[in-house]
């Protein structure tokens, strides 16, 4: 963990004697080469990023997935919750960056003994990966976690090529031999200014990042996870 001052100075240092730019977390390292760099061009201070505006859905695709998780909603709430943003991002199409936590007004890199689990005001910088080579960071902020609706909530922030949000919500079932399961509705509004983009590539895409983190989640207390239709 990294208190914002304290890799302020440790980055002046680093610039002074080595005769060059550096940033916080890289002044460390342990923080992929994408994110850094967006960083360094977007600036380090996590807490004052913008978020998209949302005033208007109605100006973004939307994009909805459906999962069926053989866990009881308290037992897959509490996971949801509680794991390690770490794990939960550690697939094969993304990686964690970093994550900023309001508690504290601290940073997290995925070398730190601990990491905080999602709470309402991280910010989170992720790394994507696209057809295998190609990475692209993205940052988004946890603006909802209601445990009485059942939803947590991440807004996209303005820095990056899409904007919008994103909304998990879940619902406790019962199957015919009495067995509880949860189902999920991951929710997903995005524009990123290229209607192609937006209409033939988003879609997919997005789908296998979203099944990864889901699929990361329920394997890491070995409960069953399926795609559904709606």
């Amino acid at each position: 963990m990294m208190r914002k001052g304290s890799c302020i100075a440790i980055a002046l240092i680093v610039s002074t004697v080595l005769g060059c730019a550096s940033s916080p977390a890289s002044a460390h390292g342990g923080v992929p080469r994408t994110v850094r760099r967006f960083l360094d061009d977007h600036g380090w201070d996590l807490s004052a990023y913008e978020q998209s505006d949302l005033s208007d859905l109605d100006r973004y695709y939307r994009h909805d997935r459906f999962y069926v998780v053989g866990a009881p909603l308290d037992e897959l709430w509490n996971l949801y919750v509680s794991i390690d943003p770490r794990l939960a991002w550690r697939t094969d199409k993304t990686g964690f960056g970093l994550v900023w936590d309001p508690a504290g007004d601290a940073l997290y890199r995925a070398g730190d003994d601990v990491v905080p689990p999602f709470a309402v005001g991280q910010v989170m910088v992720l790394e994507l990966e696209i057809a295998g080579f190609y990475r692209l960071p993205v940052a988004f902020r946890v603006t909802e976690i209601d445990r009485a609706a059942a939803v947590i909530g991440f807004v996209y922030l303005a820095e990056n090529k899409s904007n919008g949000m994103q909304r998990i919500g879940f619902s406790s079932a019962v199957d015919s031999s009495g067995r509880r399961y949860t189902t999920i509705q991951h929710s997903t509004w995005y524009r990123s200014g290229d209607d192609f983009r937006d209409r033939r590539l988003y879609g997919g895409f997005h789908e296998s990042i979203i099944d990864a983190f889901h699929d990361a989640i329920a394997a890491s207390a070995g409960y069953s996870i399926e795609v559904v239709e709606p």
